[in-house]
């Protein structure tokens, strides 16, 4: 128990410190995404959901085009744009980039619709993930975009693909069913990319193949086959600065209780130390 004290102590003040680290992370990530947004909606209607979402998508495509080498990063945000959760928000809008060369998650679809899910989250637009599954080309790749929630219905936005929406035939922003169920309007796409090579077959809002096969056994087997099929991207996978300051947090608060468990355990040590010397 004399030991066991102070290594709490000493790892409790070390988390104390990466949450306040991880918190001042946060907060810059959050004034990074309000800048943002503010400016490129700028004398948009707030009330007009897709004009907003259509005047963000615009600007993320535009100013998060480019990849550059990991090196020429700050050190955490090279660790930070380097790690399983691939390049964050705030590192994307403040270099301007979508990815690093040779990482393994490289290109720009998961890292604009990352960037567009806080900025709409920012404007007070519901959002979440869509993943197509499907790659024509045979590559076993996928391609990441996503939906946003207007005037009570979920319709797809790509903002990778120069902030593609489909339309239905009588001019309406087109949902997923909508595109799954007329071949002439998910051929919208051609328009723009003639050679495009993923369709809208195999549909996920998770991109369950960046974790291994047996973690995904046993989602499956946990959520069971519906579950499955409908879970969500965790809402922190997407902000890591912030799963990060509830982690640290949490070990301070655990490594802190033990502290004070420890150190009742030691002044109770003493005190019948000092009762049988006595």
């Amino acid at each position: 128990m004399r030991f066991a004290y102070p290594t709490f102590v000493v790892l409790a003040s070390a988390f104390a410190v990466a949450s306040l680290f991880f918190y001042g992370k946060v907060r810059e990530g959050d004034r990074i995404i309000g800048r943002f947004v503010d400016q490129a909606t700028r004398g948009v209607p707030a009330a007009d959901t897709d004009a907003v979402a259509m005047a963000l998508s615009r600007e993320v495509f535009r100013r998060t085009g480019n990849a550059i080498n990991a090196a020429s990063l700050p050190i955490y945000e090279r660790l930070e744009a380097t790690s399983f959760f691939n390049v964050t928000s705030s590192v994307s809008l403040s270099h301007g980039i979508y990815g690093t060369f040779g990482s393994p998650s490289f290109g720009p679809c998961g890292t604009m619709s990352r960037v567009m899910l806080r900025a709409l989250e920012q404007a007070n637009i519901q959002s979440r993930k869509l993943q197509l599954l499907d790659d024509m080309n045979g590559k076993g790749g996928g391609h990441t975009m996503l939906e946003y929630r207007s005037n009570g219905r979920w319709v797809v936005l790509s903002p990778s693909d120069s902030s593609m929406v489909w339309q239905t035939h009588d001019g309406r922003l087109a949902t997923l069913a909508d595109i799954q169920g007329d071949s002439t309007i998910f051929a919208q796409i051609f328009e723009r990319y003639p050679n495009y090579p993923f369709r809208f077959t195999n549909v996920s809002h998770i991109r369950w193949n960046k974790l291994p096969p047996a973690w995904r056994s046993a989602f499956r087997w946990l959520l069971g086959e519906q579950g499955y099929r409908d879970a969500l991207t965790p809402y922190l996978y997407d902000r890591p600065r912030l799963l990060f300051f509830y982690l640290s947090l949490g070990a301070f608060a655990f490594c802190a209780a033990l502290a004070l468990v420890t150190r009742r355990a030691v002044r109770r040590g003493r005190r019948a130390t000092a009762a049988v010397t006595a």
